[in-house]
């Protein structure tokens, strides 16, 4: 996830070939099905879920 990696907006646009109005509407839609605000408390929820991820496939 880009997000996770503390880039800007408009670096993840530049790395995946958008715009960057097109990446900050997809972002605001991650905000709001998530429910939470600012960027750095959903990269902390995004961070958590990943680990817990690798700890689930590490298991099996």
């Amino acid at each position: 996830m880009l997000l996770t990696f503390s880039r800007k907006t408009y670096e993840i646009a530049e790395c995946i070939q958008l715009r960057e109005g097109t990446v900050k509407v997809h972002i605001s839609q991650i905000y709001k099905k998530i429910n939470i605000r600012g960027r750095k408390n959903v990269v902390h929820y995004l961070n958590k879920i990943m680990s817990n991820r690798v700890r689930i496939e590490e298991a099996n």
